[in-house]
């Protein structure tokens, strides 16, 4: 049985453990939340004809069957595959692009992590997650 300093030590800690899952939450929430950017590097100064985000066709490269060049290179930093979709496609019709290939994760991985210890226990949070997507913008030769 814990003596009188022991029960206060342990509540202490479930009070602190319960505002750690808080501001964990809390910080998820605002994560998920974020706004959606996308973001062109083009490969050439030509200027083409903006495109509308539904005229932007969405290919892998083996599966292209006709001549096209790569005009440039086009992310999103949402990690929501659909909305990571929309932005590329919008900054891909912005450079004037016909269609982008090989969409998919760009690779890179965040996370953060949060510990507390004591005499009595030690607890942590962490997460990770991917941090957007990226395709390449391409006209039909």
């Amino acid at each position: 049985m814990l003596d009188e300093m022991g029960q206060k030590m342990f509540l202490e800690l479930v009070k602190i453990e319960s505002s750690l899952k808080l501001a964990a939450g809390i910080f998820l929430i605002v994560l998920v939340a974020g706004c959606t950017y996308g973001n062109k590097v083009a490969y050439d100064s030509v200027k083409r004809t903006k495109k509308s985000p539904d005229q932007i066709q969405v290919f892998e490269a083996r599966d292209v069957k006709r001549a096209y060049r790569v005009i440039g290179l086009v992310s999103s930093d949402s990690y929501y595959m659909h909305s990571a979709l929309k932005a590329i496609r919008k900054e891909a019709g912005e450079l004037g692009a016909d269609a982008i290939i090989d969409f998919g994760p760009n690779g890179n991985q965040t996370g953060m992590g949060y510990g507390y210890g004591s005499g009595m226990g030690v607890m942590g949070i962490g997460a990770s997650y991917n941090t957007g997507f990226a395709a390449k913008a391409i006209v039909w030769e």
